[in-house]
């Protein structure tokens, strides 16, 4: 367990404009929406984090166009600060990464977690809940263990995931995170994606502002039928709602061999 300064966690991000389309707009809305009813209420709240990694190379780990990504909306609140924030209605649910290059025993990632430390709130508690030593390069998905406490609902989650390019030097450690809480399903949504066709629910969730569902049931539908020119328009927009237009080319990829 890894024991770090929250300060040394508060990092901005400078947000570029991206003209988007209605559909794409609607996306982006919904996740807005949503995110403003979670920071309406009285919280604790998520960090400011980091959704990309260095673009720079860094001891194994080459330089790379997109960099290592995290596939999350980055949303402002009220205060005007961004926030790297998944919404989801998962006790487990996966997490999205671009992988710039392959993941190897001599290069392996880990997911970490962070907890505050309940005996000094300025800090808190880095765990490891999740170790890779082989993955490709593309798009990929890391479902929470259910070794792991599950997620509780109104409750937010820090995570941190780290490509280690030297494991001898720590300093080279590619790295993104970002936040995630877990929201309760409205019988609305449960009822349209219990009734609905499966090519329609990435949408319910979309419009719903629930990205990690939204995403997930997107990918599902595009490894089943890749060269669907539908799900692949759907696919762009919705990455393009969360700023993530440079990922929509790369691979879907199946992962992973992982420890722990």
């Amino acid at each position: 367990m890894v024991k770090l300064s929250m300060s040394l966690l508060a990092l901005t991000i400078a947000l570029p404009f991206w003209t988007v389309s209605p559909v794409q707009a609607q996306s982006s809305s919904s996740f807005a929406r949503r995110l403003r009813t979670i920071f309406s209420r009285p919280p604790s709240s998520p960090a400011t984090n980091r959704p990309r990694g260095a673009s720079i190379r860094s001891g194994t780990c080459q330089a790379t166009n997109p960099p290592l990504t995290a596939l999350i909306p980055v949303e402002q609140t009220l205060e005007g600060n961004p926030i790297v924030l998944g919404t989801t209605t998962s006790e487990y649910p996966t997490l999205w990464f671009y992988l710039p290059y392959a993941i190897t025993p001599d290069r392996p990632a880990e997911l970490r977690r962070e907890d505050p430390d309940p005996t000094d709130q300025a800090s808190v508690q880095q765990r490891t809940v999740l170790r890779l030593t082989g993955a490709p390069a593309g798009v990929i998905g890391l479902r929470l263990p259910p070794t792991e406490p599950p997620l509780a609902i109104n409750q937010f989650y820090n995570w941190i995931f780290v490509v280690r390019c030297d494991p001898q030097d720590a300093s080279t450690n590619q790295f993104v995170a970002g936040s995630i809480v877990r929201l309760a399903v409205t019988a609305n949504l449960s009822q349209q994606v219990a009734r609905s066709d499966p090519n329609r629910r990435s949408q319910f969730y979309a419009e719903a502002g629930i990205w990690q569902e939204a995403i997930a049931a997107l990918v599902e539908l595009r490894r089943r039928s890749p060269n669907d020119s539908n799900l692949a328009a759907e696919w762009a927009n919705l990455l393009q709602s969360a700023d993530l237009n440079t990922i929509v080319s790369k691979p879907i990829v199946e992962c992973c061999e992982s420890e722990k």
